[in-house]
């Protein structure tokens, strides 16, 4: 995990990829969500020299859509690394950069090894990546590692649904579901609404746990 970029993220703030396996139950989210998020695009897809989507921010769009058509998710690929980096830097940057400082150089190279070493989902909207979440299921407990959602999809109740549905599992396994935050993350009121208890807390970080 990046220790000083929460992963970690929430109703507001939700803002590391590996064996990129399917999820077996990834299909909870492939049906029309009805009304619980407002569309939107954490970034627009403009070609590159490469031939394939760039990402330049929108992480300052306000204006949301009432949600038409469906979600779903699949496994983060190699394609995907633009995407997960210009999410990241837009969810977590305003928050870290103020405890550790920020380079997009440093920051860029970090996020590429972490997103090639850990699974990812994509959280696509008609086909078009909207967010991002990771899980990692441990013996005795889940770990919401990091969960972003572009800047129109947050607010909306779509980062409750997400961290309600990896708590369902959870409960499921019968284990806990842990996760840290930095201090001055919003995501942490959310987190507090849905029960999760603090267990340590060491600046920066706070870390809680659901069971």
């Amino acid at each position: 995990m990046i220790d000083d970029v929460d992963a970690r993220g929430g109703e507001e703030a939700l803002g590391k990829a590996g064996d990129l396996h399917p999820s077996p139950d990834a299909a909870w989210f492939s049906q029309t969500a009805g009304g619980v998020i407002a569309t939107n695009r954490s970034s627009q897809a403009t070609g590159d020299a490469r031939g394939g989507p760039s990402y330049q921010s929108t992480a300052g769009l306000a204006h949301h859509w009432p949600v038409r058509g469906a979600f779903s998710r699949r496994p983060a690929t190699i394609a995907d690394r633009d995407f997960l980096w210009t999410l990241r830097r837009d969810a977590f940057r305003e928050g870290a950069e103020p405890l550790f400082g920020w380079n997009d150089e440093q920051r860029r190279v970090e996020a590429d090894a972490e997103f090639g070493a850990i699974p990812v989902e994509i959280l696509e909207r008609d086909g078009r990546p909207v967010g991002y979440i990771c899980v990692l299921h441990r013996e005795d407990h889940d770990f919401l590692e990091e969960i972003a959602l572009a800047a129109n999809t947050r607010n909306c109740g779509l980062g409750r649904k997400l961290v309600g549905e990896v708590m369902k599992r959870a409960g499921a396994r019968g284990v806990p579901l842990r996760l840290s935050v930095l201090v001055n993350n919003p995501a942490r009121r959310l987190y507090d609404r849905l029960g999760f208890r603090v267990t340590t807390l060491v600046h920066p970080r706070v870390a809680m746990e659901w069971s």
